[in-house]
């Protein structure tokens, strides 16, 4: 998952921002992880 790959730098350099967004995308398309992952990063 993309989100996480950039959330954590992994072949990518770490940007959360785009971790967020990827995120998004994926949780829009119903995916639990995803979900989960946004619900986290929003909370702070």
């Amino acid at each position: 998952m993309l989100g996480k790959m950039y959330f954590f730098g992994q072949g990518v350099a770490k940007n959360y921002i785009e971790a967020m967004q990827w995120y998004r995308k994926a949780a829009e398309q119903k995916l639990p992880e995803a979900q989960k992952a946004l619900t986290r990063l929003e909370k702070g």
